[in-house]
């Protein structure tokens, strides 16, 4: 998100840097927060506790996301919209491919050949 801001700063202008930012902060933040929220607990006798967890934390996550959004475009300009929701897709897409490629390592373990 920081090098998007920055192309988009040398190759636009502040205006669209910052548009990207702020669409990537309205990903990052929330994102945080669920997976801080989720990940206190450990062990098999706390699967019940990780699961109202997960179910609470997606909830106040989803809330977050849509009073970032509320916010920047109330309180930020100039600014440009459409960068908002690129600087958002693009972070919180980056987020899931990293997710899901560090879950497929751990599900398939490189194989040894030796």
């Amino acid at each position: 998100m920081i090098a998007l801001s920055l192309v988009a700063i040398a190759t636009q202008d502040i205006v669209s840097g910052w548009s990207i930012a702020c669409g990537g902060m309205i990903s990052i933040i929330p994102s945080w927060y669920f997976a801080n929220e989720v990940l206190r607990f450990k062990g098999a006798r706390s699967i019940e506790k990780v699961v109202h967890s997960a179910y609470k934390s997606e909830l106040i996550k989803l809330i977050l996301m849509g009073s970032g959004f509320a916010i920047v475009f109330a309180l930020v300009e100039p600014l440009k919209p459409a960068l908002v929701f690129a600087g958002f897709f693009v972070t919180h897409l980056g987020g899931l491919i990293v997710t899901s490629l560090g879950a497929k390592t751990q599900i398939d373990p490189p194989k040894n050949d030796s």
